[in-house]
């Protein structure tokens, strides 16, 4: 149902894309129309602030986050010197860039909207947004991953040789301290561009807030990492009990199996549903077919004692062990170190 309401609001915001490039000459000239010379590019100097980052989902492929927009450009036709103070002019009295944002599921403004003008023609447009955008998460490297969450504003009805979107490093910035659980915030950044926006094919002017994030490893070190260790050590133990000592390497291969899938059960919940393998889905994989490895060797030399061939499985219990942890430690150099 998300995926069917995406891909709406895909469609109508191009379809509004399509119909304001089509309508944009009749806008001409005058208070509403674009400012600057016809011939030459507007610059509108881009600011932004971010002010938290709520979520970031996984499974859904989204990030919620709140944002201030502090856009700044110059119109000769409200220069007024005798205005001594700044004026404040509804959206409809004047001509103000009008935003989209590509790749949000769901966004809010919350100032009122309203310009700022002062006697020199400068004039400033500043709105709170509180939204969740779509983000194509790479999860290859789960959980050592960095992702950039990249909110992707474009400016509707001007192309990009009409409108020249410039970062204003001055007002750009975010607060100190934003308590990201599971997430350790590096920067955010705004980059000019132009984005090519759906099925109208049409580039437009665009500035791309990007928040760069790194997974907080330590959680899962700790809570996946750190327990599947002890299950493998807890499974290789059944390669130093004697083998005519059957119902003890049973048992304990058994109890690293059921340990193994209940553990399974529980981690469920902290790994991402993708359809290719992390770097923590090879180590659990390969965990698995070690413990069962070792499930399969007890019950191999527990035979081979019960037909009074106990010096091959000792023989075997031997080799096994060895091959046992060298296999282990190449998993662990593959999933966590190549």
């Amino acid at each position: 149902m998300s995926y069917f309401m995406t891909m709406v609001r895909c469609v109508l915001t191009c379809a509004a894309v399509l119909v304001s490039l089509t309508t944009a000459s009749a806008q001409g000239a005058g208070r509403l129309g674009r400012p600057g010379p016809a011939d030459q590019p507007l610059s509108i100097s881009v600011g932004a602030y971010l002010i938290d980052v709520i979520e970031i989902d996984d499974v859904a492929g989204t990030f919620t986050v709140d944002f201030l927009v502090d856009l700044r450009w110059k119109d000769p036709k409200l220069v007024d010197p005798s205005s001594a103070a700044q004026r404040r002019l509804a959206l409809d009295q004047a001509w103000h860039p009008e935003l989209a944002f590509v790749n949000e599921r769901s966004i809010t403004p919350k100032l009122e909207p309203y310009l700022i003008v002062d006697s020199d023609g400068s004039v400033r447009y500043l709105q709170r947004y509180f939204g969740t955008f779509s983000v194509a998460l790479q999860l290859q490297d789960f959980p050592f991953d960095e992702q950039t969450l990249s909110i992707d504003m474009v400016v509707l009805r001007y192309r990009p040789d009409e409108i020249v979107c410039v970062p204003n490093q001055g007002v750009i910035g975010r607060e100190s301290i934003i308590d990201l659980s599971g997430w350790h915030i590096e920067r955010f950044t705004v980059t000019p561009g132009v984005k090519k926006v759906g099925m109208t094919g049409f580039d437009l002017a665009a500035s791309f807030l990007r928040v760069e994030v790194r997974r907080e490893r330590a959680f899962y070190m700790w809570k996946i990492v750190f327990p599947l260790v002890l299950i493998v050590f807890m499974a290789a133990a059944v390669f130093w009990i004697p083998p005519t000592l059957i119902p003890s390497q049973i048992g304990i291969a058994t109890a690293s199996v059921l340990t193994l899938i209940a553990f399974y059960l529980t981690i469920s919940n902290y790994l991402p549903r993708i359809s290719y393998l992390t770097r923590l889905d090879i180590f659990v994989v390969g965990c698995t077919a070690i413990v069962f490895l070792a499930f399969g060797q007890a019950v191999l030399t527990g035979k081979l004692a019960h037909s009074k061939r106990v010096e091959l499985a000792q023989k075997i219990d031997r080799r096994t062990r060895l091959v046992f942890f060298a296999v282990f430690a190449a998993l662990v150099l593959y999933a966590f170190v190549f």
